[in-house]
């Protein structure tokens, strides 16, 4: 059985401007590359990355990693040692 746990994260100010500094630069980056995905009619994802990898990884130059390539890395300016937010369990839903 699985179960499913809802949480909820509690960031600082400090935080919370890094999460959001991080998720405007993921959604500009993948809807550029959906852009270019679209105009020259890749639907392969290893065919993609040959075209827009390297100007994700400059555009995203002072963070760790490209958006595209590791998502769930820390956000910007956030120290990878650092601990994370405080989270506010929710309710706990029995999984399917």
């Amino acid at each position: 059985m699985k179960l499913v746990v809802q949480v909820k994260l509690l960031p600082t100010p400090v935080q919370t401007a890094a999460l959001e500094a991080t998720l405007r630069a993921c959604n500009e980056a993948a809807s550029w590359v959906s852009s270019v995905a679209f105009e020259k009619d890749v639907k392969r994802n290893f065919a993609l990355r040959e075209p827009t990898y390297g100007q994700v990884k400059e555009r995203c130059a002072g963070r760790s990693q490209p958006p595209l390539s590791h998502p769930r890395n820390p956000a910007v300016g956030q120290d990878a040692n650092a601990a994370p937010p405080p989270v506010a369990p929710v309710e706990q839903t029995p999984g399917l």
